[in-house]
């Protein structure tokens, strides 16, 4: 595939995408890229007349605490304490079609062995379960050394 955006927009029938490099690789300057990349595509989207062009919202989730918020509700307060003069998530799926780039997987911050496993897994049900609704399939990012543990919600 000659761009991220090709690659997502061909195999739109997944329930949610992992990028894996090694640290220092790029893995957040091309989330990054693509956003800012996906913003000028839906402006011109909105100016040609597109119903619900795709909107990427890019989130660190180094900040993610495990125990805090499920992933939904933290999202929705990320993206409130940040761009409080911006509408809600909620808002904006209702214009646009959502994709999150949640970046840093193996960042979250929980105690390592099942409490950090059941953080990954709250995020995985939650790709699971609104990333095939509301929103179109997530992409998390994850270091390849320190990552051990399954994104699949069986």
């Amino acid at each position: 595939y000659d761009s991220l955006g090709n690659l997502l927009s061909t195999h739109s029938d997944v329930g949610a995408w992992v990028l894996v490099g090694d640290p220092g690789c790029g893995k957040s300057t091309v989330l990054q890229h693509f956003e800012l990349s996906q913003a000028r595509a839906a402006l011109r989207a909105i100016a040609d007349g597109a119903e619900r062009p795709l909107l990427c919202i890019w989130q660190r989730l180094a900040d993610y605490s495990a125990g805090s918020l499920e992933p939904r509700a933290w999202l929705d307060a990320q993206w409130t304490a940040r761009y409080p003069h911006l509408p809600s998530l909620t808002e904006l799926a209702e214009r646009f079609a959502l994709r999150f780039l949640l970046d840093g997987l193996n960042e979250l911050k929980a105690e390592p062995g099942e409490p950090y496993r059941q953080a990954v897994r709250a995020f995985a049900d939650w790709a699971a379960s609104e990333g095939a609704q509301a929103f179109a399939p997530p992409l998390f990012s994850v270091r390849t050394l320190e990552y051990s543990e399954s994104l699949s919600s069986d």
